[in-house]
C-alpha cells in the first residue's frame, strides 16, 4: 500500500460517497470518486403502506441488503485496486434520547429503521481486515458543510473529501 493514498467514505440513508485521494508536499490530488446512490430503494420502501411481512416489503428489504453488501465489496476492492494504507469513515453514533432524533416521521424512519449503516461497516470492516487496510474512524461534524465549501462533486463525494482529509492529518 501507499502510505500518502487514502480512500474517505460519507455514509447517508441514501447515498454512499466515496474518494481517494494522495497528499504529497501538503497537497491533495484527487485520483477517484465514487457515488453510490440507493434512493431508489429506499424510496420505494417508504413508499409501501403493507404490513411488515408482506412478501413486497421483504423483497425490498433484501435487496437493499444485497446492494449494501455490494457496495462494501465494490469499495475493499477499489481500496485494494489503488494501494490505500487506510480507508476513513464518519465515527457515527445515534443516541436514543429525544432531543437527538430527527423532527419529522420520514427523517425518523430513514436514519433509525432503513439505513444498515452497522451491517455495511461492519461488512466493511471484514473485508478491509483481509487485505490489511486500516479502517480509521474520524469526528463528523460539518462533514458536508466544509467539503461543499471547498469543492464541486455531489454532496455525499465533498464530505468524503474532508472525511479523507481529516483521516489524513490525524
Amino acid at each position: 500500500s501507499i502510505d500518502s493514498r487514502i480512500m474517505g467514505i460519507d455514509l447517508n440513508p441514501d447515498n454512499i460517497g466515496i474518494s481517494i485521494c494522495e497528499y504529497k508536499n501538503d497537497k491533495q490530488s484527487i485520483i477517484n470518486t465514487t457515488y453510490y446512490d440507493l434512493s431508489i430503494i429506499t424510496n420505494k420502501i417508504l413508499s409501501l403502506t403493507c404490513k411488515s411481512d408482506d412478501s413486497t416489503l421483504k423483497y425490498w428489504q433484501n435487496k437493499q441488503n444485497h446492494e449494501i453488501i455490494e457496495i462494501s465489496k465494490s469499495i475493499a476492492s477499489l481500496a485494494k485496486h489503488y494501494n490505500c494504507s487506510a480507508v476513513i469513515i464518519e465515527d457515527l453514533k445515534f443516541d436514543i434520547g429525544k432531543s437527538k432524533q430527527p423532527n419529522n416521521h420520514i427523517g425518523n424512519r430513514k436514519c433509525r429503521n432503513l439505513w444498515k449503516r452497522n451491517k455495511f461497516i461492519d461488512n466493511l470492516t471484514k473485508r478491509l481486515q483481509l487485505n490489511n487496510i486500516n479502517l480509521i474512524k474520524v469526528h463528523p461534524a460539518y462533514t458536508s458543510f466544509i467539503g461543499n465549501l471547498m469543492y464541486s462533486y455531489p454532496d455525499s463525494v465533498n464530505a468524503s473529501l474532508e472525511i479523507g482529509r481529516r483521516g489524513f492529518e490525524r
